[in-house]
């Protein structure tokens, strides 16, 4: 342990002795008292704001409840204004339903024709051109394509392998 206290101290020694305080000359002096007064000045100030610091703020009242929404009240309503047509309204004539169409899964060639292989949810279907299939009239069938005709409706659409 001697050995350590010994080594402590020799490490942390200065390595050299302490330099004498330099000589302050007449200038210098009155330099440092001329300004005396503005210390004086910044000690005031000091003061000032550590007894602006000593007196604390008193909290403000809450202006509202964050926990309660207050009062509800329904806002007010307007009577909204009668209007009177001048002539009578003419219904829309019904829509007729909308058609649900099969889809291509897929299109076989051989040398008899070409047949199309159609789904509709779980039903698959053969079809070549001219069959029919449901509500349904195969117009044509291309390598990739095929036209349906939806008989009740007319309505024509071209069926195209995905």
């Amino acid at each position: 342990m001697g050995v350590g206290v010994l080594a402590t101290t020799w490490v942390s020694a200065p390595a050299a002795p302490t330099a004498p305080p330099t000589p302050v000359s007449v200038e210098d002096m009155s330099r440092i008292e001329a300004l005396a007064p503005l210390a004086g000045e910044l000690d005031q100030e000091v003061d000032r704001l550590r007894a602006q610091l000593a007196t604390v703020p008193k909290a403000p009242e809450p202006r509202r409840d964050p926990f309660s929404f207050g009062d509800w009240r329904p806002a007010p309503r307007e009577a909204l204004p009668v209007i009177v047509a001048e002539s009578p309204v003419e219904l829309l004539a019904e829509l007729p339903p909308a058609v649900l169409w099969p889809s291509l899964a897929a299109v076989m060639v051989d040398p008899t024709g070409t047949t199309a292989i159609v789904a509709w949810g779980d039903t698959i279907e053969f079809l070549t051109a001219g069959g029919t299939f449901k509500d349904f009239r195969v117009v044509t069938i291309s390598g990739t394509t095929l036209d349906l005709r939806h008989e009740p409706t007319g309505a024509l659409r071209t069926l195209t392998l995905r």
